[in-house]
């Protein structure tokens, strides 16, 4: 699978591991969706598709109850005060956007507004997931849960820096 960053590598890493315990299956990259179709005036195109892809999708198995239904999808993770991922209830299908947890390039506002309009258009709810960048710095889902086992080491096998007391799986499902 290719990814777009390294946030992206080290959740994919993380859902792995929630498969690898019969959590979610079929972890996959999402399709696009169109959230409006393009303008156009005297055979003119004066705005085009606007289309957004989010990140990951997989399915989830229900009983393992990690995945809460969510009860208001316009209401920020930040301020639910469960921790725990949502997904789109009917369907058992969960979507995923990952960001690090410094925004760099403003990314996060306009990938807020898609999933937003996103979940109005097609009523399809996708989950945003703070990953540590290079700081592991922050409140972040790896930090709330657990940290994958590959992310512990660094590319060139070096014990990574992590400023945050990290579990594993299976300490977090205890």
């Amino acid at each position: 699978m290719k990814f777009d960053s390294e946030e992206e590598k080290h959740f994919y890493w993380y859902l792995l591991e929630l498969q690898d315990l019969g959590i979610v299956k079929n972890i996959q990259r999402s399709e696009s969706f169109t959230l409006c179709e393009a303008v156009y005036s005297k055979n003119k195109t004066l705005f085009e598709d606007v289309v957004y892809t989010p990140d990951f999708k997989c399915e989830v198995l229900k009983e393992k109850n990690l995945f809460q239904p969510f009860s208001n999808p316009m209401v920020s993770s930040r301020a639910r005060k469960e921790t725990r991922l949502t997904f789109n209830d009917e369907i058992n299908i969960a979507y995923f956007e990952v960001k690090p947890i410094i925004d760099v390039r403003g990314k996060t506002t306009e990938v807020n507004l898609k999933r937003k309009w996103l979940y109005l258009r097609h009523k399809v709810f996708v989950e945003l997931v703070k990953i540590p960048g290079s700081s592991n710095k922050g409140s972040h889902l790896f930090k709330k849960t657990f940290t994958p086992i590959k992310y512990l080491s660094t590319p060139t096998k070096k014990q990574r820096k992590i400023n945050y007391e990290f579990k594993s799986i299976r300490e977090y499902f205890k």
